[in-house]
C-alpha cells in the first residue's frame, strides 16, 4: 500500500473520498451535507460523531411487504436491493437504538429523468469476485453483459468488441472519453490483489455485524 498505515483496517476510517464539484451522486451530496452539519456541534454536542451515510431503496413497490417479510436483520441486508445513500443521525429515544444498513454491491449508474436505470456497471463485494455486470442501450436494444475483471488487466489485450461496448456504456454514463475503461482497469488491478481484498472483506464483514447488531 502507498498509504502510511500498515493495513486497510487502519487506513479506512481516515480516508476522505474526493468529491467532484457540481457532479455529486447521492454519496457526494450526503458527504457534503455531513460536512455542513458539523457547524451544529456547538449547539448539539456529539452530532458530528452521530452522523453517518446509510443505504436505502429508492423504489419500493409494496411498503407493507417490504417492511414485514424479511427473515431478520441479516436476511434483510442480503435480500433487499440497496441502491441509494442518504444521511442519518444516530439518536436514542427511550433506550431504543437504530441500525446502520449497508449496500453489498459496488456500482456506477446512470438514470433517466424519471429515475430509471439506463446504463452502468455493478458487482457484488465478496470473496473470489471475478466478474461484473455492464448494461447499456445499443442499436439492437438493451444490452446486459457479464465480463471478467481479468480481461481489463492489460488494456492493449482487450478485444475490440469489448472496448466498443465499454465506450458505449461510457458515453451513456456521461463520462470523459476513456474514463470507464480506465476505471475498469484499476478495478481489475484491485480485485487481483488477494491480500488487499482479504483486508477489505474483513472490514466490510465488521460493518455488516455492526449493522445487524451482532
Amino acid at each position: 500500500m502507498s498509504a502510511p498505515d500498515e493495513s486497510l483496517k487502519e487506513f479506512f476510517p481516515k480516508y476522505k473520498p474526493p468529491i467532484r464539484p457540481r457532479k455529486n451522486t447521492c454519496v457526494g451530496l450526503g458527504m457534503e451535507v455531513m460536512k455542513k452539519l458539523k457547524v451544529l456541534e456547538k449547539d448539539f454536542p456529539g452530532i458530528t460523531k452521530s452522523m453517518m451515510l446509510v443505504s436505502c431503496d429508492e423504489n419500493i413497490q409494496d411498503l407493507v411487504d417490504y417492511a414485514t417479510s424479511s427473515p431478520g436483520p441479516q436476511g434483510f441486508l442480503i435480500e433487499t436491493e440497496k441502491d441509494h445513500v442518504m444521511v442519518a443521525i444516530h439518536i436514542k429515544i427511550g433506550g431504543r437504538h437504530g441500525f446502520v444498513l449497508i449496500y453489498f454491491s459496488r456500482s456506477l449508474l446512470a438514470r433517466d429523468p424519471k429515475g430509471n436505470l439506463t446504463a452502468g456497471i455493478y458487482f457484488p463485494l465478496k470473496s473470489k469476485t471475478t466478474e461484473f455486470t455492464m448494461f447499456f442501450d445499443s442499436n439492437s436494444g438493451k444490452q446486459r453483459k457479464k465480463l471478467k475483471f481479468e480481461t481489463f488487466l492489460e488494456l492493449q489485450k482487450i478485444p475490440d468488441e469489448v472496448v466498443d461496448e465499454v465506450e458505449q456504456c461510457n458515453d451513456q454514463l456521461r463520462l470523459r472519453d476513456g474514463e470507464l475503461l480506465s476505471i475498469l482497469q484499476r478495478l481489475a488491478t484491485i480485485i487481483a490483489d488477494d491480500e488487499y481484498m482479504a483486508e477489505l472483506l474483513e472490514v466490510n464483514n465488521k460493518i455488516v455485524q455492526l449493522s445487524a447488531g451482532t
